[in-house]
């Protein structure tokens, strides 16, 4: 075999392995990642939601110095974040002493002023909203 259909195939079984590498990263990706990447917290938030009747408008200031927020909400016994990835979203949570939830990039803070059945309901309207599900 000469040495130019050595390379030849070298070179062919490079850019394969290269294609191969990137289509299994971006798979990866996809089933490590959320899948509502450009869900907003207006989505989410609306007055008849408990806790967040009357609640102001989703913006920056309410982050505050939490790295990767990009909004939130304050409400009546209750927080919600957006961050601007889902790893900057669990790392908000990893050493957070807070009473909490994580659905992808939205983290909620709880106080004691929702009841469960309030609390469910508000987990319902985050976890259903744009996922096609009537629940």
């Amino acid at each position: 075999m000469s040495i130019p259909r050595v390379l030849l195939i070298a070179l062919a079984a490079f850019v394969v392995g290269a294609l191969l590498a990137t289509g299994v990263a971006a798979l990866a990706r996809s089933l490590t990642d959320d899948s509502r990447p450009s869900i907003t917290l207006a989505d989410v938030v609306r007055d008849d939601l408990p806790g967040f009747a009357n609640a102001s408008a989703p913006t920056a200031d309410a982050c505050g110095d939490r790295r990767g927020c990009v909004e939130g909400v304050v409400g009546d016994g209750v927080v919600i974040y957006r961050y601007q990835s889902l790893d900057l979203a669990r790392q908000s949570v990893i050493y957070s002493d807070a009473d909490f939830y994580r659905s992808d990039r939205l983290v909620i803070e709880f106080e004691d002023a929702l009841t469960p059945d309030e609390r469910f309901q508000l987990l319902q309207v985050v976890e259903g909203t744009w996922t096609a599900s009537s629940d």
